[in-house]
């Protein structure tokens, strides 16, 4: 699957022949903004899929063979509860 980085340097290198092609050759500005929102798609799909690894690396599935559960503290621990716990 294609990370972050790849697919940034996937966008950039490619989008040096486009702003040629609209800027000097006179293409339409919207081929531009058509890869623009392709780039801006690609991101949302990255954020929006977690366990595609876009950006970091994620565990999204435990072990089926036991019987456990995950614990995640996604807006920080508690100090008053995260003990308790």
């Amino acid at each position: 699957m294609i990370n972050y980085t790849k697919f940034s340097i996937l966008f950039f290198s490619l989008s040096i022949p486009i702003i040629i092609a609209v800027f000097w050759l006179n293409y339409s500005w919207l081929i531009l903004l058509a890869f623009i929102l392709l780039f801006i798609t690609g991101l949302v799909l990255g954020s929006i899929k977690i366990c595609s690894n876009f950006y970091i690396k994620t565990i999204c599935r435990g072990f089926a063979n036991k019987n456990a559960i995950s614990i995640t503290f996604d807006d920080g621990p508690n100090q008053n509860i995260t003990p308790k716990i």
